[in-house]
């Protein structure tokens, strides 16, 4: 579940370990260098926090070792959805892709992105995305700093010529008659 740090040495009295983010339980294997001894292990259920492994020799001698557990930051700096509901991402999310591209009808002036982290720890800022065409980020920084960065560039379709107009669309002023 993670490293004692430094590694153990019987003369050495403190450690820590750090143990991956979603951690809430530990399970410490203490052997003493004599059968003859005994090994008291604490509960180790605050995480993060600190307990100790206590050491009895036969002799009556005791002796501490103190552990504070740490938990890794969470590192995850990726999307779980995104998308624009104007159009459709070219190519289809993929939390592993960072460069999409989107056609939005020619009448387009405002865009709707939906953007939601992989992990609850995450944050996500969406950029203005207010030039259309243009392109913005959707960036994902991670509990421990680390960024992911989402590029989206927003094209526009050619516009409706006057033949695939639907006809009813079209007045005249004044009616002729």
């Amino acid at each position: 579940q993670g490293d004692l740090s430094p590694a153990f040495n019987p003369e050495v009295l403190n450690y820590t370990i750090e143990v991956p983010n979603g951690t809430n339980s530990l399970n410490i294997i203490a052997t003493p260098a004599s059968e003859l001894a005994s090994v008291e292990i604490g509960a180790f259920n605050n995480i993060p926090g600190s307990d100790t492994i206590t050491v009895i020799a036969e002799n009556g001698t005791v002796r501490k070792y103190s552990i504070d557990i740490d938990v890794k930051l969470d590192d995850n700096n990726t999307l779980s959805l995104l998308s624009v509901a104007e159009g459709a991402l070219n190519p289809p999310f993929n939390p592993e892709i960072l460069s999409y591209d989107v056609l939005v009808p020619f009448e387009t002036t405002e865009l709707s992105i939906t953007a939601v982290a992989s992990s609850n720890k995450a944050i996500v800022t969406i950029g203005a995305f207010d030039q259309i065409p243009g392109s913005d980020k959707v960036i994902v920084e991670a509990e421990d700093n680390s960024i992911k960065e989402y590029t989206i560039a927003i094209e526009k379709e050619a516009p409706l010529s006057i033949n695939e107009l639907d006809e009813n669309r079209i007045v005249f002023y004044p009616n002729p008659t």
